[in-house]
């Protein structure tokens, strides 16, 4: 993935990724990260993503965030972006990366763009964290398409 080293210096902090093969073009992904710093980079998918525990602080749009826990980060395609702990633990976190054109595909719906990259809403961010969860345990085809639909319809 773009921007995620293959190792990390730290032992504390870790990475991984997963494709559902139900799901063509979706990346799952959940890290803990407590030392390393994201360089500028960006990603070809929607991110989107809760903050577990701990916070995030990043650049996006020229802005400078932090995301905390309980939070929804929410990036569009292309958009360049950092990312480093803002607390001493570093912070927990997933996200799902969907290409544009499967987001309309799966959804109906054109002209996606989110314009808040943080959004403090503990209720979503809980579900949003849940369905992730059993995504990334699921191995079953029709349980990974409803529940990417479930997720696209938090949004």
């Amino acid at each position: 993935m773009q921007g995620v080293p293959e190792q990390f210096t730290d032992e504390r902090d870790y990475a991984q990724f997963r494709h559902l093969p139900a799901l063509p073009g979706i990346e799952l992904y959940h890290a803990h990260i407590c030392r390393y710093a994201f360089e500028p980079h960006t990603h070809e998918a929607f991110g989107i993503g809760t903050i577990d525990d701990g916070a995030e602080r990043f650049r996006y749009r020229g802005a400078k965030h932090i995301a905390p826990v309980d939070s929804l980060v929410l990036m569009n395609p292309d958009e360049l972006h950092t990312g480093e702990s803002a607390t001493e633990d570093g912070w927990r976190y997933r996200m799902i990366y969907i290409p544009p054109d499967v987001l309309e595909n799966i959804s109906g719906e054109k002209g996606w763009w989110f314009t808040d990259v943080v959004r403090h809403d503990p209720a979503t961010a809980r579900q949003l964290a849940m369905t992730l969860a059993a995504m990334w345990q699921t191995t079953d085809p029709l349980a990974s398409e409803s529940l990417l639909l479930s997720l696209i319809a938090l949004f």
